[in-house]
């Protein structure tokens, strides 16, 4: 084994020795491993060390911490694919990479899923490269030091009814690991990768890291990549010249420049077109980009977060997402738990729905009934909409609700998904007929009203709710389109295509 120093001032520091990242290259070619104590030898936050075999690589793991192991794949004797499934069982901890003269997808894929690698290295190396890919994991080997279970999550209790981390509600313990790992990874540029599934608060999660990084007095832009025209998203990233495309009147600045210094949040990422993945991808290497229609190379500091509601790792896998993206992505991964798996923050998410409703109604306060709360926390549906399929039902109840107290007649079921009608939670049919009542009555519907109802086209029940939505609402478009799940320029344009406006 061969331990390389990395600079006399390193070594006579002994403090700042031992706060130094602890980083294993492993290879049979002394020639290579000469070359990265030549790369790393003037890194005082590096303490490197080198193996030539995967038996010597164990035992320098067993006598000493190491942060970051880097090895080769095709190695005499043991192989960097049987080493690092070692290391996976007994060394959790530590971050690794595997050094490849053979990159294909289909190999990236089979070493990420069977060994403890989180990035593939392509041989002969760049590096420059290799130095950014080499502070990226070492970044990853930062989170992954546990903090004591105890460490305290700063907090605020809002008007004596729930407790606050930044914008979340939640005491659950899914809830303060989340927050414990926000606080880790806030203060660094790295990219972060937010997942989870829809309704479950992924930009409230990149809000909380841009307000505690140190990028938190520069802008924060959230871009929707799925909402934006395929043949436009270019354009609103990167900007474009004047007369470039039809319509590009004046030369524009792109979210990525006019972000320079600041935090860029990419919500739905998975959306993007192949050659957008490429085009990010290179960003995120190299910070430069052009715009549309020049040729000028131009640059960018930007933290880049972004979210998806699919399994990244599995759209690499089925071929829709660059793997390359996705490992400049996730540096940092964050996974936002659904709402089936908050426990008791269900009632205290309520809570604060109703809250902010009485504040938007003049204080017109109402609160929800044992009865009601128990029978929303047992619903089988699972709640695929999470928190903002909660927000919507107890939003329509509260309008909805002629008394203080919202009891279950009040409620849409949270399995119900024709617009228009809706099944109370704690409505029988007694005539075996499922069907649900109208909305907008208490009562069960009668059997000549049920009969009138049937015949009536999806095109006129969707009429007869908008307009009954915006009768209790007083015509406010604003909190119509709130409880009925839309746009408003959607209800706009729906309201003209029935007459209503």
């Amino acid at each position: 084994m061969d331990h390389a120093e990395n600079s006399p001032q390193a070594t006579a520091n002994k403090k700042q020795q031992q706060a130094a990242t602890q980083l294993l290259f492993v290879d049979d070619e002394i020639d290579f491993l000469t070359t990265i104590q030549m790369l790393f030898r003037n890194t005082p936050s590096i303490e490197l060390f080198t193996a030539h075999s995967s038996e010597e690589a164990l035992s320098t793991l067993e006598a000493q911490r190491i942060d970051v192991l880097i090895t080769d794949q095709n190695m005499p004797g043991e192989n960097g694919e049987s080493l690092l499934k070692k290391v996976k069982e007994l060394y959790p901890e530590t971050v690794c990479a595997m050094l490849s003269a053979y990159m294909n997808l289909d190999l990236v894929i089979e070493l990420i899923n069977s060994t403890s690698a989180v990035r593939v290295i392509q041989k002969p190396v760049d590096q420059q490269g290799l130095i950014s890919t080499v502070d990226e994991l070492i970044e990853i080997a930062r989170l992954r030091r546990k903090e004591p279970a105890e460490a305290p999550v700063p907090a605020v209790w809002d008007e004596g009814l729930q407790f606050h981390f930044d914008l979340f509600v939640g005491e659950s313990p899914a809830m303060h690991r989340l927050y414990r790992q926000i606080l880790k990874i806030a203060p660094t540029s790295a990219p972060v990768l937010i997942q989870g599934e829809t309704g479950t608060g992924k930009e409230l999660v990149a809000h909380a890291i841009y307000h505690r990084s140190n990028r938190s007095d520069m802008t924060f832009t959230a871009v929707n990549c799925g909402a934006i025209q395929e043949s436009l998203i270019d354009s609103h990233l990167f900007g474009h010249e004047k007369g470039s495309f039809t319509g590009a009147v004046d030369t524009a600045k792109g979210v990525f420049e006019a972000s320079d210094g600041g935090t860029v949040f990419l919500d739905e990422v998975a959306e993007l077109t192949p050659a957008m993945q490429t085009r990010l991808l290179r960003f995120l290497q190299e910070g430069t980009y052009s715009r549309v229609g020049s040729t000028v190379t131009r640059s960018a500091d930007v933290r880049i977060i972004a979210a998806s509601n699919i399994d990244l790792w599995k759209a690499v896998e089925e071929r829709r997402f660059r793997a390359d993206l996705y490992f400049r992505l996730q540096v940092f991964t964050l996974f936002v738990p659904p709402l089936r798996e908050r426990g008791d923050d269900f009632s205290l998410l309520i809570s604060m729905f109703l809250l902010k409703l009485a504040k938007k109604n003049n204080g017109l306060t109402r609160s929800i009934s044992p009865v009601s709360l128990e029978k929303l926390k047992r619903s089988s549906n699972g709640w695929p909409g999470n928190i903002r399929q909660l927000q919507n039902i107890v939003e329509k109840a509260y309008y909805l609700s002629d008394s203080d107290v919202i009891d279950t007649e009040n409620l849409f079921d949270p399995e119900e998904t024709t617009r228009g009608y809706r099944v109370p939670l704690g409505y029988e049919d007694t005539s075996g007929n499922p069907e649900a009542e109208r909305i907008g009555g208490g009562e069960k519907a009668s059997e000549a009203e049920f009969s009138d109802t049937v015949e009536l086209s999806m095109r006129e029940v969707e009429k007869r709710h908008i307009q009954h939505i915006l009768e209790i609402t007083g015509l406010n478009k604003a909190r119509a389109a709130e409880i009925l799940g839309i746009t408003r320029s959607t209800l706009y344009k729906k309201m003209r295509d029935y007459g209503l406006d």
